[in-house]
């Protein structure tokens, strides 16, 4: 049987994942809009990775989120300190309407 410890990054994961679904916003299904989305989500993309390529542990978080409040919740419980980006106080849209791009599923 795996030792609890070991899973905790797993649960934390499925945390985050979970306070993304549960607040996340409708994409627009206007096909003007596809261009701009596109690209939005590009520089996003770019955005996602140059970020958790440079920080061990990254959230990305809605302030008013209740499951995202938890989510680093939980870390400082472990006393870790990871990078929090408050997607709504960037003004980062495209990761605001696709949360799960970054983890390999479509928009």
């Amino acid at each position: 049987m795996a030792n609890p410890k070991s899973l905790i990054p797993f649960f934390l994961m499925l945390t985050i994942l979970a306070a993304f679904l549960l607040c996340s916003t409708s994409a627009s299904t206007d096909p003007a809009d596809s261009d701009d989305e596109a690209e939005a989500e590009a520089a996003a993309a770019q955005f996602v990775k140059k970020t958790i390529d440079s920080h061990s542990i990254v959230i990305f978080s809605k302030s008013y989120c209740p499951y995202c409040r938890r989510a680093k919740g939980v870390f400082k419980e472990l006393e870790q300190k990871p990078h929090v980006v408050e997607l709504d106080e960037r003004g980062i849209i495209a990761l605001m309407l696709c949360p799960l791009f970054a983890t390999g599923f479509s928009c």
